[in-house]
């Protein structure tokens, strides 16, 4: 499953709901221009690093694709992490 690919288009969202302060979200948007996978993952790799929400969970992630309407790739989470 390649949740950052999925998750890419809306990485504002995701940032955002990861509690990312908005100076953040904009450093990262200058850093990746127009490259929505990179952005995504820069979210990612920070929110791991202790920036935003916590705790840093397979839980959180998954809350956090629910509310930025990612509930079909929250969903599909789900059942990857029960399976295992």
């Amino acid at each position: 499953m390649r949740v950052i690919e999925r998750a890419a288009a809306k990485w504002v969202s995701v940032a955002t709901r990861l509690h990312f302060e908005s100076h953040d979200i904009s450093r990262i948007r200058e850093d990746y221009n127009q490259q929505t996978i990179k952005a995504c993952q820069a979210v990612f790799i920070e929110w791991l690093e202790g920036k935003g929400r916590t705790p840093t969970t397979w839980n959180t992630v998954i809350k956090v694709l629910e509310e930025a309407d990612l509930s079909e790739l929250a969903g599909e989470l789900k059942i990857v992490l029960s399976a295992s």
